[in-house]
């Protein structure tokens, strides 16, 4: 196929009509021989990687360049299984492909081929298929947007998130993004290699989105774009998010927007993807969250952002005891952390840091 220019890229994946032509054209590809799960090579192929999957009811990954510097500092978001795996990347070099293929490979997994966007260079180690949406006329029809269906009561969240095994409570703390320590860390990362149960927290979150006023959807680099984007798709809404300080994909000045994190602990993230969309005129005033460890926000509140989390912390902690997924303990554990994040922080910071 004739190669998507690499500049066009950004605006093709924020636009809904042409966002639908390469990924049908994706999926085309993809459908003759259907791989176990897709996996993201970068951010950059983090918004075609969510929608192949959602179309293809597929689990995915995606693979970050260096490990996170914080959580639970992993390369791999997602989990890895299978042994036909479809790598998706815009412009991979040889170095990239082989560091992915190896870094795969750790993980039990196997990565069979490499959809590439906008050119990939010879002699790779898998085969490799270029795609274009430059081709309307071979793209078949698509795809109507899936109704949402479950519930999505904050207890049901939670229980999907401990079902995955997405929580982890453990005497070692974890550190934050917001440098916060604390004994339990919720991976709702976890939610895109499982496609029925992303499926039913997608439908609660869209059903959220469908009494709102605005005209843009933007997710939080990175953990909120996956659930952005498939979102963005099904109510064919322009699809943001902020890379590096620059907005990626297009909005009109004034336009509303509604920001998508999957986690909220202090506010921080989505103040930082906030800003720059202000700066340039837009109007970030409510988040959407999967999940938040408290939903009372004063920075966002401070900010004019209205919050709004699918589940919370004290409903987690509750089906987890009733459930028999952790004890009383650390379901206390938890709570003496939460009384007073900052405290407890300074109490469990390792001597010398």
């Amino acid at each position: 196929m004739v190669a998507l220019p690499r500049l066009d890229l950004d605006s093709v994946l924020s636009a809904p009509a042409d966002r639908q032509r390469l990924l049908s054209a994706v999926v085309a590809e993809l459908r003759a021989d259907l791989p176990d799960m897709v996996v993201s090579s970068g951010t950059e192929a983090l918004v075609l990687t969510s929608l192949v999957a959602a179309e293809l009811q597929l689990p995915m990954a995606y693979l970050r360049p260096k490990p996170k510097s914080h959580g639970r500092r992993q390369r791999v978001e997602g989990q890895l299984r299978g042994a036909n795996l479809a790598l998706i990347a815009v412009e991979p070099t040889p170095e990239t492909v082989q560091d992915n293929l190896e870094l795969v490979a750790e993980h039990g997994a196997r990565i069979a081929r490499v959809v590439a966007l906008g050119s990939a260079p010879d002699g790779l180690a898998v085969p490799v298929m270029v795609v274009s949406a430059e081709h309307p006329h071979q793209v078949p029809s698509p795809s109507a947007s899936p109704v949402a269906t479950g519930e999505g009561s904050a207890e049901q969240i939670a229980k999907i998130l401990l079902d995955m095994g997405a929580v982890i409570i453990r005497q070692e703390p974890f550190r934050y993004a917001s440098g916060i320590l604390s004994p339990i860390y919720t991976d709702c990362r976890l939610l895109i290699s499982y496609p029925q149960q992303w499926q039913n927290v997608l439908d609660a979150l869209e059903r959220r989105l469908q009494t709102l006023d605005y005209k843009v959807i933007d997710g939080v680099a990175t953990s909120g774009i996956p659930h952005a984007s498939v979102l963005a798709h099904r109510l064919h809404k322009p699809l943001i998010y902020v890379n590096d300080g620059r907005i990626v994909g297009a909005a009109k000045n004034g336009d509303r927007v509604a920001v998508i994190e999957d986690l909220v602990t202090t506010g921080k993230s989505v103040l930082e993807a906030a800003a720059p969309l202000r700066e340039h005129g837009l109007r970030p005033d409510r988040c959407l969250a999967i999940f938040t460890y408290s939903r009372q926000q004063p920075a966002l509140e401070a900010a004019g952002i209205a919050f709004d989390p699918l589940s919370d912390l004290e409903t987690l902690l509750q089906v987890g005891v009733e459930h028999g997924y952790f004890g009383d303990a650390e379901r206390q554990a938890v709570l003496d952390w939460r009384r007073d994040p900052q405290d407890w922080t300074a109490r469990h910071e390792p001597i010398g840091r």
